[in-house]
């Protein structure tokens, strides 16, 4: 379980973007599986709580209890002069014992991002995972995109596609790859947004336009991209 980002910072999007950004470190781990969004939003729902609640450590540890779930990852955001630091704890979520912590600084907002990499790489060690399975599979953030910006762009258009608001959230997925036209991920979600609301040529052409993009990032990542490209532009999945 991943609970939100706690944001220390006078930046708003810094706590959205970094928290995507975990969330794509994260994934990469074989040994470990992230909760999907629509069994957070199911047992949300049990628990009378809005599919966009934010999950809190404590609330996200209340979801990862009722769930079953072994341990939940929390991480913050704070800045320390100049720099920035993110720090990340594993949690047991049936007693709320920290069993793991790591940390990484930034120099600048800009290279918060790869303070998220060294963090979860750090910490996929502690959990147990070898060195090597880490060296092998763990692909930086900036292999999907460098901008922050665009990252929580992606962010918020996930929030409100979680809800049901896929409109809303298609203007924010293009502001996203103006950003980083490179943004191989940001494309695949677009084509699919597109897809969604009937508009054939625009998944079309985004799901090209990610596909063009698939080699250098996160397995996981490129298996969604080759997926969309099947769907929308050769008619197979």
């Amino acid at each position: 379980m991943l609970a939100e980002v706690t944001n220390n910072t006078d930046n708003q999007r810094v706590g959205r973007a970094v928290r995507q950004a975990l969330v794509y470190q994260v994934e990469q781990s074989p040994f470990l599986r992230v909760v999907p969004d629509a069994e957070i939003v199911s047992t949300l729902a049990f628990m009378k709580k809005p599919p966009d609640a934010v999950l809190t450590p404590d609330l996200a540890r209340t979801v990862c209890q009722r769930q079953g779930v072994k341990a939940m990852l929390a991480g913050d955001v704070t800045e320390v002069g100049r720099m920035f630091r993110f720090s990340l704890e594993a949690v047991l979520c049936s007693t709320g014992e920290r069993i793991a912590i790591a940390q990484a600084d930034a120099a600048s907002e800009e290279r918060l991002l790869g303070a998220v990499d060294k963090a979860v790489g750090s910490m996929r060690r502690t959990l147990g995972e070898s060195l090597a399975s880490v060296q092998a599979l763990q692909k930086p953030t900036e292999a999907t995109t460098g901008s922050l910006e665009a990252l929580n762009l992606l962010a918020q258009a996930e929030a409100l596609r979680r809800q049901g608001k896929g409109r809303e959230a298609t203007p924010l997925l293009r502001r996203a790859v103006e950003i980083d036209q490179r943004f191989g991920l940001g494309w695949a979600k677009l084509s699919a947004e597109s897809s969604n609301q009937g508009d054939t040529a625009g998944a079309i052409d985004a799901s090209r336009r990610a596909y063009d993009l698939k080699d250098g990032v996160s397995e996981r990542e490129r298996l969604y991209i080759v997926g969309r490209y099947h769907a929308d532009v050769t008619g197979s999945y």
